[in-house]
């Protein structure tokens, strides 16, 4: 016997595939969520697995998000040092509030966007 591969689902605890029904399935995925993934089928067994791909896309994109707002804060401009006199606003060198932190956000949201599954 060939192994197969079928695209599977499983709902309440259930493996639907259409026109099979299958009782002794290995699953491997953790949680007992509903899922999409795949049936695969073999001469002694059949697996389903989960697919994660867009739960992990969706994950992704928090962090992305995430990062960017991070840099965002890190490379606000503010006052290191105040010259001349008192008053508002005031008046002196600005800087970015953490230039190194900048750029690490800014490398990991890049990475990040690397990730991305299509």
């Amino acid at each position: 016997m060939t192994t197969k591969i079928l695209e599977a689902s499983i709902k309440d605890g259930k493996l639907l595939i259409e026109g099979l029904n299958p009782d002794d399935v290995k699953i491997l995925c953790t949680g007992e969520a509903d899922s999409t993934g795949f049936a695969i089928f073999g001469e002694d067994f059949t697996t389903y697995i989960a697919n994660t791909q867009p739960d992990l896309n969706e994950t992704i994109e928090k962090l992305i998000v995430l990062t960017d707002k991070m840099s965002a804060v890190a490379g606000q401009m503010v006052i290191k040092s105040v010259s001349g006199g008192s008053g508002s606003p005031a008046v002196g060198v600005s800087e970015a509030l953490d230039v190194d932190s900048k750029k690490e956000f800014d490398k990991i949201k890049k990475e990040l966007e690397d990730l991305k599954l299509i």
